[in-house]
C-alpha cells in the first residue's frame, strides 16, 4: 500500500461524518473520494507525463551598499575636495569679470567644506596626526578666505 492510498482510507474514514459547528452531518461517500482522485491525477499527470516549462527569471538587481571608509580615507577625500574649492575660489579671484556676489556661494560652500572637513579630523587616532594637521590647517585656511569675504577685506581689491 503506498502513501497515496493510505492518505485516501484515512480521508475516508474522518469523511464519513464532519463535525459543523454543533450538527453532524452525513458526507455522500464517493463524492469526496472522485474530487480527490481527480485532483491527484491532475497533478500527477501534469507533473509526470509533460515537460514543465520554466521561464527564465530576471535578474535581480544587487543591492548597493555602502563603501565603508577608513576615516583617514575619509578626512583625505575631505581635504582633497577643500584644496580644489580654495583653488578655484583662488582662480576666481583673479578673474575681473567675476563679481563679489557671485563668489558668496562658493565661498559658503568653502565653510561648509571646512565644517566637515573639521569634524571628520576630531575622528582620526593617534596614528593619523600628520594627516589631522594638514586637515586643520586646510581648514583654517578656508575658514580665513570666508571671514575675510564677510569681512569686506575685499572690496578694495574690486
Amino acid at each position: 500500500m503506498n502513501k497515496i492510498d493510505t492518505a485516501i482510507e484515512h480521508i475516508q474514514s474522518v469523511a464519513k461524518t464532519t463535525q459543523v459547528g454543533n450538527k453532524s452531518s452525513a458526507v455522500k461517500e464517493g463524492h469526496f473520494q472522485q474530487a480527490l482522485f481527480e485532483a491527484i491525477d491532475t497533478k500527477e499527470g501534469s507533473v509526470m507525463n509533460t515537460t514543465a516549462r520554466v521561464e527564465a527569471l530576471e535578474e535581480i538587481a544587487p543591492i548597493h551598499m555602502p563603501v565603508i571608509q577608513e576615516p583617514s580615507q575619509v578626512v583625505n577625500g575631505k581635504t582633497n575636495d577643500l584644496l580644489d574649492l580654495l583653488d578655484s575660489y583662488a582662480g576666481q579671484l583673479n578673474d575681473t569679470s567675476i563679481s563679489l556676489k557671485a563668489l558668496s556661494p562658493v565661498l559658503e560652500q568653502i565653510n561648509d567644506s571646512a565644517d566637515g572637513l573639521l569634524s571628520a579630523a576630531k575622528t582620526l587616532g593617534n596614528e593619523d596626526t600628520q594627516l589631522k594637521q594638514i586637515a586643520n590647517q586646510t581648514a583654517l585656511t578656508a575658514r580665513n578666505a570666508y571671514i575675510q569675504f564677510q569681512r569686506g577685506d575685499l572690496l578694495n581689491s574690486f
